[in-house]
């Protein structure tokens, strides 16, 4: 009789560790079921919901993923206010090459011009683009522009920034915009290629607007002014 109770006693006693390792069990079985069904959603919303995805990485401030998902949105509709959000999302993720692709695709649309204008009075309402200066076309060449001369593009670089600027010499135009990036990086080179284009647009720039004329001329002297000064520098070491 005390044998069997003995033997009870023991069992009641080994009963914990068998009862933790099923609860231990059940635990990582649901963990992973957890995961499991994470996985599935998130590959879901990525397939077929890209733009909430858009959002979602956005205002968790993962840029280039941001930018991935902007590219698979555009993608799927085709519509040129995604491709331009490609472009803008692209430079803020500093995707350069996103940027130069998307960004031709975009400056070939036939609906580019009218796409642009429709930017502009947006702006002028306070809808949106309150902060860029200039129109949105000339911004977001510029955008386009830097994007190549940061892959070392310079040649498609110079044409791109030029592409909207040859007739005309709007203030804050992607001429401009490409000219002081070049300037900040001290690129002494590609300046000088840039000066030697401006020359030409005497040739082509309508006059009979004054202001063209003169943010030609301002911009001309800063290029001078910079490639003399670094140029005396170089000497000087």
């Amino acid at each position: 009789m005390m044998a069997q109770e003995l033997i009870k006693g023991e069992e009641t006693t080994s009963s914990g560790p068998v009862l933790g390792k099923l609860v231990a069990k059940t635990a990582l079985f649901t963990l992973a079921g957890i995961l499991a069904l994470v996985l599935i959603l998130f590959g879901v919303f990525t397939i077929f919901f890209p733009s909430f995805m858009v959002t979602v990485s956005d205002k968790l401030g993962m840029d280039k993923v941001c930018t991935y998902y902007a590219v698979s949105v555009y993608n799927r509709s085709n519509d040129i206010s995604d491709l331009a959000d490609v472009v803008e999302r692209g430079y803020q993720s500093h995707s350069w090459g996103t940027v130069s692709k998307y960004g031709k695709k975009l400056i070939n649309r036939k609906d580019f011009g009218e796409f642009c204008d429709l930017k502009d009075i947006e702006a002028e309402n306070g809808e949106e683009g309150a902060l860029i200066a200039g129109t949105y076309d000339q911004y977001i060449v510029g955008l386009i522009a830097e994007a190549m001369y940061r892959q070392n593009d310079e040649e498609n670089a110079l044409d791109t920034a030029f592409y909207l600027n040859r007739e005309v010499f709007p203030a804050n135009n992607a001429v401009v915009s490409l000219s002081l990036i070049v300037m900040n990086e001290g690129d002494v080179a590609f300046a000088e290629r840039i000066y030697e284009e401006l020359n030409t647009l005497y040739e082509t720039v309508n006059f009979d607007s004054e202001e063209d004329g003169e943010n030609l001329e301002m911009l001309i002297g800063m290029m001078r002014d910079f490639i003399s000064s670094e140029g005396s520098a170089a000497e000087a070491d």
